[in-house]
């Protein structure tokens, strides 16, 4: 687990970031108004462009970084 706490002037973001190599079934999309599509997807292959919290999460994951804060 990943945690991130991302603040600029117009927002703040709490991201936690959950990882597994072990897991069932498919994601389904459970706010149609919020989000398009959920997938699954090896760390070697990642969807590009992705939402910079979740690309930060990746990134601290692979730094061995469990919580930072960013101003």
């Amino acid at each position: 687990m990943r945690v991130n706490n991302d603040k600029n002037e117009h927002a703040h973001f709490i991201t936690i970031g959950l990882f597994s190599d072990k897991f069932d079934g498919e994601p389904q999309v459970m706010e149609p108004d919020e989000i398009v599509e959920w997938e699954w997807s090896s760390l070697n292959n990642l969807p590009s462009p992705m939402y910079f919290p979740s690309a930060k999460i990746i990134e601290n994951y692979r730094k061995q970084l469990f919580y930072t804060i960013n101003n």
